[in-house]
């Protein structure tokens, strides 16, 4: 019985697939970055955070954010990214003057371009 669950590599791609959902608008590279910078802040394990920045530099380069094996993860990400989204229009449109029903068009426009 394969126990691919018990290695260093398994805990990383798992943590950086979590760390990836939870921040949804920060680039991989970008992550990788704060993350090298304070190796012993994870937990105090400063291999582990290597581990980690070591498989996110691995997406970066490839270009991905998830690994495609799983085809659930593509759909966690639309549903976040969708989810981000309409909370920024949500946000703007509550900035936006409601007596104003000009300001909240060029508003939810502004937003659906972005």
């Amino acid at each position: 019985m394969s126990r691919l669950w018990d290695t260093p590599e398994f805990w990383a791609r798992s943590e950086a697939d979590e760390m990836l959902r939870d921040f949804p608008a920060t680039d991989v590279a970008a992550l990788a970055d704060s993350m090298e910078k304070l190796p012993d802040s994870y937990d105090g394990d400063p291999q582990f955070t290597l581990n980690l920045v070591t498989e996110l530099r691995h997406r970066a380069v490839a270009g991905v954010r998830f690994w495609p094996e799983y085809d659930g993860l593509d759909r966690i990400e639309r549903e976040v990214r969708a989810a981000v989204a309409g909370s920024a229009t949500t946000a703007l449109r509550a900035d936006a003057d409601d007596s104003d029903p000009e300001e909240a068009e060029v508003a939810t426009q502004w937003w659906q371009r972005w």
